[in-house]
């Protein structure tokens, strides 16, 4: 083994006890290479997380309200509120925020139509101008 390899080996093993090292040295004894790449590419990769649909269908009910998303969600949720009497604790930061909050009390049918109601409530209050708010 000459000098290079010597020190690519010490720096990719850097600061591993003796007995990681033999585990890895047995792996690789053991296995092929496309196991043991399939095997660490596994790991590094992000899971993708499903589209949230709910989440959508709110965006487009709520797309004709010219405010920022937080203002939309604050809305949202004292919309639903009134239904109920009973205010939440804390401001949502954003639409998906209010719809974790609004998800604990009501199903997401109810929310998705809370949401068409209150773009349909807007529109009837404002219908006059050009735009919704």
């Amino acid at each position: 083994m000459n000098d290079d390899e010597k020190k690519f080996l010490q720096s990719m093993l850097g600061k591993r006890s003796r007995t990681e090292v033999k585990r890895l040295f047995a792996l690789v004894r053991a296995h092929s290479d496309r196991a043991l790449l399939a095997a660490s590419q596994a790991r590094t990769t992000k899971a993708k997380r499903a589209p949230d649909r709910l989440l959508r269908d709110v965006q487009r009910a709520l797309r004709p309200v010219m405010a920022p998303a937080r203002e939309k969600a604050e809305m949202l949720v004292d919309h639903m509120a009134k239904g109920r009497r009973r205010k939440t604790s804390t401001a949502p930061k954003g639409l998906s925020d209010a719809l974790r909050q609004l998800r604990a009390a009501h199903s997401e049918a109810q929310i998705a139509a809370g949401a068409h109601s209150l773009a349909a409530r807007l529109a009837q209050r404002y219908g006059d101008r050009d735009s919704v708010v």
